[in-house]
C-alpha cells in the first residue's frame, strides 16, 4: 500500500467519523457523539478543539453533566483548553 493511499484512507476515515459526530450533535444526542469520539481516539485520531467545544455545548444544552465531565477529561488528556460552562 502506497504512502499516499494510506494517507487518503486515513483522511476518509477521519471525515466519516467527524460527520457521525456532527450528526449525533444535530440530533441532540451527545452520548452517542461521545461514543464516536472515543472510537476515533481508539483508532488513533485526536479530537479537534472545535469538535470538543461543540460536544460540550450540546452537553450543557441537554443538561448532561456526566458526559460534559467526560468531554472535559478528554480535553485535559489532549491538552485542549475549552471554556467551562457551568
Amino acid at each position: 500500500m502506497s504512502r499516499h493511499h494510506r494517507f487518503t484512507s486515513f483522511n476518509r476515515e477521519a471525515m466519516a467519523s467527524w460527520f457521525k459526530v456532527e450528526t449525533h450533535l444535530i440530533n441532540r444526542d451527545p452520548k452517542s457523539a461521545l461514543i464516536v469520539v472515543d472510537d476515533m481516539i481508539k483508532a488513533g485520531f485526536e479530537p479537534s478543539m472545535e469538535t470538543l467545544k461543540k460536544l460540550r455545548r450540546r452537553c450543557v444544552r441537554e443538561i448532561d453533566y456526566e458526559n460534559d465531565d467526560q468531554v472535559e477529561a478528554l480535553a485535559k488528556k489532549f491538552q485542549i483548553r475549552i471554556w467551562r460552562w457551568h
